[in-house]
């Protein structure tokens, strides 16, 4: 899709050639084959890209977003980190209610929520109707979607719709971005168009983390169009290789790009990608005023790492399928003594439901994730059988060329203390199966 500070739109390729070509308007005065590393902070007022200060708006950022947007279909911008893209959509939308799985998913993310209610609450009267609902998703399931035959999927749709809001409430929202307005000089009815149209949330993960268990994307979509909502999805173990939640009717897709989309455990970096050039508009001043951008080398060592990203992530994922499939043959297998209990991958036909199967082939066409997880028979085997691999390294991240190994227990205790979060590299999988097997045999 178009960048709004694009003078083009990217051309209809591929992902791999769009990887490599969406920004390719960009600084076409210079000779350089390779993005040039910009790092001054200032520019000269009246220069030709209309460049101010690099906290506003640089020339890699502006290239890595050109990138990333056209890569899911919307309009990105980008942060200092995953969890920073996160509050600036909470902080966005200001909603009242949000829907998550509740003891599913990123610790981090729910951080972020229940942040969010602890400030909005402390300066709230007791029972007031601006009070935060935080709500298990499964809540949804009971509204009735059979009469949306199809989610909205082109951006730009709704920008001239009235806000179904009061004006009390309207009043009450500009005031609340007061601080964005002020300068402007806007009306109400000005100021509303950049107002959120609603107060609801539907927050999903998927993959999630670490399971793996999918959420279907597009039914949730029209639950949103039902009861008003808007549907933010965290891709971060899909990425646009594997999943595409803009074209299943999600407004806000949201990146930790210090996973796969950076994939050398190197930067640091979040994204959000936007369905509404509005939206995009108004995340993108806020983001000048909270100086929540990300830096001048992040934003370069992205724009490097997003030039490979199909051809990682297509072979990452397919070994995670490979590994996912050997891990299954070795429950209850003597040939490794019996330790696999469990293993945790939607691939597995035989070790996930019907639903989650068939919608692993619908929203990801039946690739990946590059990611996996296992459980053990003991606590004390799982914490000792890392000690003996040779090519996974015992660490928390993910997405990276090199794979990890992950003892989610340390820091999420919704985990189970026996399962291992596996994060698969581009190493043969041939020889992550042989290190699995010589690690579990000495058990």
């Amino acid at each position: 899709m178009q960048q709004v500070n694009n003078e083009k739109t990217a051309p209809p390729f591929d992902l791999s050639t769009t990887s490599l070509h969406a920004d390719s308007n960009f600084e076409k005065y210079l000779g350089d084959v390779a993005p040039v590393m910009h790092f001054s902070t200032t520019y000269k007022y009246g220069n030709s890209d209309g460049l101010v200060y690099s906290r506003d708006d640089q020339m890699t950022r502006r290239r890595v977003e050109q990138v990333l947007g056209c890569l899911e279909g919307g309009y990105c911008l980008t942060y200092s980190s995953g969890l920073s893209s996160v509050n600036a959509i909470i902080q966005h939308i200001k909603p009242t209610k949000i829907y998550i799985k509740l003891k599913e998913g990123y610790f981090g993310c729910h951080d972020v929520i229940y942040k969010y209610r602890e400030t909005i609450q402390s300066y709230l009267p007791k029972d007031s109707p601006y009070a935060v609902e935080i709500i298990d998703l499964s809540e949804l399931n009971k509204i009735d979607v059979s009469s949306v035959s199809s989610v909205v999927v082109v951006g730009d749709n709704n920008n001239n719709e009235k806000n179904d809001l009061t004006q009390k409430q309207q009043q009450t929202l500009v005031e609340s971005h007061e601080l964005m307005f002020k300068a402007k000089n806007l009306s109400l009815e000005e100021t509303i168009k950049y107002v959120p149209k609603y107060r609801t949330l539907i927050w999903l993960e998927t993959p999630n983390n670490p399971t793996c268990v999918l959420t279907d994307i597009e039914h949730y979509s029209k639950i949103a169009q039902v009861i008003g909502a808007y549907v933010a999805v965290d891709s971060t173990f899909a990425t646009p290789v594997l999943q595409k939640p803009l074209a299943l009717g999600a407004d806000f897709v949201m990146h930790s790009c210090t996973k796969f989309l950076g994939g050398h455990s190197d930067l640091l970096a979040g994204a959000i990608i936007c369905k509404d050039s509005e939206a995009w508009r108004y995340l993108r001043e806020e983001r000048t005023i909270t100086g929540d951008d990300l830096g001048n080398l992040e934003s370069w060592l992205l724009l490097r790492s997003l030039r490979s990203l199909e051809v990682r992530v297509t072979q990452q994922a397919k070994n995670a399928v490979e590994l996912a499939k050997w891990f299954e043959s070795q429950i209850n297998n003597q040939e490794t003594n019996c330790h696999i209990t469990k293993v945790m991958h939607p691939s597995l036909e035989n070790s996930t439901t019907r639903e989650q199967y068939e919608l692993w082939k619908k929203q990801m066409g039946g690739r990946g994730p590059a990611i996996l997880s296992i459980e053990l028979d003991t606590i004390e085997n799982a914490l000792k059988v890392v000690k003996y691999l040779k090519c996974f390294v015992f660490a928390t991240s993910l997405g990276s060329v090199e794979s990890l190994v992950d003892y989610r227990y340390y820091c999420d205790k919704n985990c189970s203390p026996t399962l291992l979060r596996l994060s698969i590299g581009l190493e043969s999988v041939n020889d992550l199966i042989e290190d699995w097997k010589q690690a579990l045999k000495q058990l």
